[in-house]
């Protein structure tokens, strides 16, 4: 099992996507003045620039703050290594996973409001939870080994992280699983990809993973609306639906005035870069001005490209 620990992650910069771009870059990228710099952070322009120049990172923004104010910021490095964009102070990043907070919260709205509670079955509202499978591993002809798992998957450990569920981009496990499967990942938004097994006993230990996901389920089958329409419609007071207007957007695509200061997130080779850099930009405009249609096209001319292998 590939078990990496929230430290882990921060340390290898996985967590980092709002603030880096990789790929490799030459050092004579390195050399912008930080705007907000001074004499007393010599020491961090320095690190920061010496990432850029050993080409761990492409580009970095970095700010701090006291309760004063802003005390330090710096831009190095390149935005957008194709077009060679350089980094800026109001570059705009992908942050992801930024829905997990709001979908917690729409979840524990419902436990305070005696709809959900933390020690249910998660499977008293979603079946397909009833028997959840572990991967123990991989037969001598690559089959997947499964056995069933010894406890219940209960809602706390949905919204904790603790259930069983991975992601495969920080699974070696998962990954081959849905090789050797055929099973699609979460990131292509299918639902298909529920059909992961755990990797170890809910309960057991924490591990990042698509347990988010599955309390967005959860909050839909509990209340009967999909989970966008249930953050917007419903007060929480009356307990009635608001009707959105018509025309509602779901989404928080860039502005119009944005769209030139989106950082790249490419990968680490050239065809990578490419077409990393094409499919983030891509899902950030397209995502509610074209709808879901579009995201699918370019994921699945990504992942021709790179032979089904898409990983930032």
């Amino acid at each position: 099992m590939n078990h990496i620990t929230r430290r882990t992650m921060l340390q290898r910069g996985g967590m980092l996507g709002a603030v880096l771009a990789l790929d490799a870059v030459s050092p004579a990228l390195a050399g912008t003045t930080p705007a907000g710099s001074s004499a007393r952070f010599k020491a961090i322009d320095a690190a920061l620039r010496g990432g850029v120049s050993k080409n761990d990172v492409a580009g970095v923004v970095a700010m701090a703050a006291t309760p004063k104010g802003v005390v330090y910021e710096g831009a190095f490095g390149k935005a957008n290594v194709a077009t060679g964009a350089a980094m800026t102070l109001d570059t705009v990043f992908w942050l992801l996973s930024m829905t997990k907070a709001f979908t917690a919260t729409a979840c524990m709205q419902l436990i305070e409001h005696d709809r959900l509670h933390l020690d249910d079955d998660a499977a008293k509202y979603l079946p397909e939870l009833a028997s959840p499978q572990v991967l123990e591993g991989f037969a001598e002809d690559g089959t997947p080994r499964m056995r069933p798992a010894k406890r219940a998957i209960k809602v706390r450990h949905l919204l904790t992280h603790t259930s069983g569920y991975t992601y495969s981009i920080w699974s070696e496990t998962l990954t081959r699983y849905e090789k050797v499967t055929g099973m699609p990942d979460i990131a292509t938004c299918k639902n298909a990809a529920f059909t992961a097994p755990l990797e170890f006993e809910p309960g057991e230990r924490w591990e990042y993973g698509i347990s988010m996901d599955w309390v967005g389920k959860l909050v839909e089958a509990s209340m009967g609306y999909d989970l966008p329409a249930f953050k917007s419609m419903y007060d929480f007071d009356t307990w009635k639906v608001v009707e959105p207007p018509v025309g509602t957007v779901y989404g928080y695509p860039p502005r119009a005035d944005e769209q030139t200061s989106i950082a790249g997130a490419p990968a680490r080779s050239e065809v990578g870069a490419q077409i990393y850099n094409q499919a983030i930009n891509t899902v950030m405009v397209a995502k509610v001005t074209q709808g879901n249609e579009k995201i699918d096209a370019v994921i699945k001319w990504a992942e021709s490209e790179l032979e089904g292998t898409l990983r930032a």
